[in-house]
């Protein structure tokens, strides 16, 4: 009879242990699967914010530049180049430089293209010479195109 009242008595305890343990990491899963869920929205919301910024690289890429004649007589270009998009970096950006006459007439066109990379909310220094031996009055710098990492 002793044996019998103690095996019970064990039983319900294990029992007792058992489903408690149960509810305990059942409650940790239901936590974990919802903060999995929440960093899964996130990541989508910043997936879909890096495609549109990529998707148009002259939105999010702007130029601050300068340019004159040095001794040798070649046009110097320098500035900074800004990536002001949150998500996306670029890398090897492409620029047109048109040179033009006193009178605005086309002289010439020139690409160059930056190196490295361009990292969200950061400026990359840009300087570039050119050798033209024309009357050059004033210099455009566009940006053409900006590689997506």
């Amino acid at each position: 009879m002793k044996r019998l009242i103690a095996l019970s008595v064990f039983i319900i305890v294990v029992f007792s242990f058992i489903i408690n343990c149960s509810n305990y990491f059942k409650g940790i899963s239901n936590d974990s699967i919802e903060m999995s869920q929440s960093q899964h929205k996130q990541y989508e919301k910043s997936e879909e914010l890096r495609r549109a910024e990529e998707r148009n690289p002259n939105k999010n890429i702007s130029t601050r530049y300068v340019c004159w004649k040095n001794a040798n007589d070649e046009i110097i270009v320098e500035g900074y180049i800004n990536n002001h998009s949150s998500v996306a970096t670029f890398k090897d950006v492409t620029f047109k430089v048109d040179f033009y006459s006193e009178t605005n007439d086309l002289l010439q066109t020139a690409t160059f293209e930056k190196d490295g990379y361009l990292i969200p909310d950061k400026e990359v220094y840009i300087k570039q010479k050119f050798n033209i031996g024309k009357m050059v009055k004033r210099v455009q710098l566009v940006m053409l195109d900006a590689k997506v990492i």
